[in-house]
């Protein structure tokens, strides 16, 4: 099937179905499991979670780039309560996964068309509708020290991966020098 960017394919594989699109491997959803994952670099992003935050609980997550939502998916079941977004910029394939996949419904899991470079908040947005934030607890100083604080608590959790979590690795830096 063609989609806004792509040409979708689904393949029944073991236990599941994988998603392809333009002939590359894009999501794997496990039909007698949600809470498999089949990817590596979900099964790191898993465990940097439980090794942050601990096992269970809800949490509130964007995905920046859903495809099939097999992340957003698991962490559905082994976080319940969770609120979660997904952001795909392919519009076709956005409305597509809902009828594909049996994906937790709004608000356990949104779906938005958009682009993951331009999701975020207009500057001051916070500020000026009087939300809560770092900054205007602890000042810009002392949230930039916390920062670098959970920055190295982070490396250090991810040691343990070793090559396998350069990419989160990455992001974790890429985080810290963000400025938006």
């Amino acid at each position: 099937m063609r989609t806004s960017l792509a040409t979708a394919e689904l393949v029944a594989r073991d236990t599941g179905i994988l998603l392809m699109l333009d002939g590359a491997e894009s999501s794997f959803l496990d039909l007698r499991d949600p809470s498999h994952l089949d990817f590596e670099y979900h099964q790191q992003m898993d465990a940097v979670l439980a090794a942050l935050r601990g096992e269970g609980g809800p949490l509130r997550a964007l995905h920046l780039g859903g495809a099939g939502c097999a992340l957003a998916r698991a962490w559905d079941v082994t976080h319940p309560g969770s609120q979660q977004v997904a952001v795909e910029i392919d519009e076709i394939l956005a409305s597509q996964v809902r009828t594909w996949f049996d994906l937790p419904r709004s608000p356990r899991l949104r779906i938005r068309v958009g682009d993951a470079a331009e999701v975020g908040k207009t500057l001051g947005k916070d500020e000026k509708s009087g939300k809560l934030t770092c900054i205007s607890v602890y000042g810009v100083e002392k949230t930039r020290s916390r920062v670098e604080e959970e920055h190295v608590r982070a490396v250090a959790d991810l040691e343990r991966f070793g090559a396998r979590a350069a990419f989160l690795r990455k992001l974790v830096d890429d985080m810290v020098g963000r400025t938006k």
